[in-house]
């Protein structure tokens, strides 16, 4: 990789944007499926590309209100690997103010200098950075960091503007991935589970049964509704999964669920219906339901 020629001592520098553009193709050619090795390829490249203090890889927990560094490349030893989100450089310029990039020459003539615990700590002069996205949403940021005040040519925008779509497509792939990884286990448990209670009117198994599915799947509620053939009603199994724990179900019951096509495909074939977004269901039936 280039290191860039320093053209004055306060700290600009000149690259030669085909050496940075090359360069650039062959960091990403040589990032495989390993997501953690792949970040840090990238935390290696920018920071040799920039000739910086150290690089992040910042990760925003907006829940908790705290910002993560999820990697970091030449890091401070006593670098803190959470702090608030409020005041943060990358959490008020990229979350607060969506900025699409943001550089700072001089930290200092900021209110960054006062709001930023990592400015004022490690005393950083100059910074880089861009959005790090998932699904379009902020997640977090990629950041170079400077002890001195210096200036970033077009180019080294330009490239770690590159480098931060690139690691939101390397989160995108692992977001997936983890959410594809779950829906698996999510299947076999509520096979599993389904198979077991069909074939008990235990009650403590039954609401054993709820427990599992509602805190495997983090839902908000989880029934068992047994079906009666003569009144083609449903009748609620007597507890529910609710929130966070089991609660009386009470002794109502459901008819004409039988009418709605997904529930006799169920009924007839066996098989579940999974829908992940109600908004998508075109049967006004099923909708309602």
């Amino acid at each position: 990789m280039q290191i860039p020629t320093p053209i004055e001592p306060g700290g600009e520098t000149a690259t030669d944007p085909g050496r940075v553009w090359y360069d650039l193709a062959a960091a990403v050619t040589a990032m495989s499926s390993d997501v953690h090795q792949s970040i840090s390829l990238a935390l290696s490249f920018v920071l040799s590309a920039l000739q910086g203090a150290f690089a992040v890889c910042h990760r925003f927990d907006l829940k908790s209100g705290q910002v993560i560094t999820e990697q970091g490349h030449a890091l401070p030893d006593d670098f803190p690997r959470t702090g608030r989100l409020r005041g943060h450089f990358c959490y008020e310029e990229f979350v607060r103010s969506n900025k699409a990039l943001a550089v700072y020459s001089d930290l200092s003539r900021t209110g960054y200098a006062d709001s930023d615990p990592d400015v004022q700590r490690f005393q950083l002069k100059a910074c880089i950075g861009a959005p790090v996205r998932h699904a379009g949403q902020v997640v977090g940021a990629l950041v170079v960091y400077d002890d001195r005040p210096r200036a970033f040519d077009e180019t080294q925008r330009q490239m770690l503007l590159a480098m931060a779509h690139i690691l939101s497509m390397i989160v995108e792939r692992q977001r997936f991935e983890q959410k594809l990884a779950q829906k698996r286990t999510n299947d076999k448990v509520l096979a599993a589970v389904s198979a077991e209670a069909i074939s008990t009117r235990d009650d403590s198994f039954l609401d054993f049964c709820l427990k599992t599915i509602g805190q495997s799947f983090q839902v908000d509620d989880a029934y068992i509704l047994w079906y009666d053939a003569n009144t083609q009603d449903f009748v609620f199994h007597d507890m529910r999964w609710r929130l966070n724990g089991l609660v009386p179900g009470g002794k109502e019951k459901r008819s004409n669920l039988v009418s709605i096509p997904v529930i006799r495909e169920v009924m007839e074939g066996r098989k579940p219906f999974l829908c992940e977004n109600a908004a998508a269901i075109v049967d006004e039936a099923t909708q309602a339901f």
